[in-house]
């Protein structure tokens, strides 16, 4: 509820609301320095939600939004890279962010989520 509240019930990517919001972990809960506390926690729509999940997108140290280009050339060698150019708009996008400073992503847990995730 806390992390909703914070991000107006907003997707952090997208700003969509819709009742599609989830609140996302971004060092992953499983992980030993993964945890319930807001400053690693992160409100995204279900579709943004999978894409982090699924290593598709990651968020930079000055909260931008970035597509892992190496998980999009997999795909594509797949042929499973249908809607890539609609997913590379937001390449770039500043995320949406709490007002309240004490409320936004720990640069450090982002830098922590990148590196479990892959993503130097």
């Amino acid at each position: 509820k806390k992390v909703y509240d914070a991000y107006e019930h907003r997707c952090a990517v997208c700003k969509i609301q819709l009742q599609l919001i989830e609140a996302a972990h971004i060092i992953p809960h499983s992980h030993e320095k993964g945890t319930d506390e807001i400053n690693n926690g992160i409100s995204l729509c279900a579709l943004h939600h999978t894409a982090y999940d699924s290593s598709l997108i990651y968020f930079t140290k000055d909260y931008d939004v970035k597509i892992n280009e190496k998980k999009m050339d997999y795909l594509t060698k797949l042929g499973l890279d249908s809607g890539l150019h609609t997913f590379k708009k937001i390449q770039n996008d500043k995320l949406f962010l709490p007002k309240n400073h004490i409320l936004q992503p720990s640069r450090e847990n982002i830098e922590i989520a990148n590196r479990v995730r892959g993503i130097e």
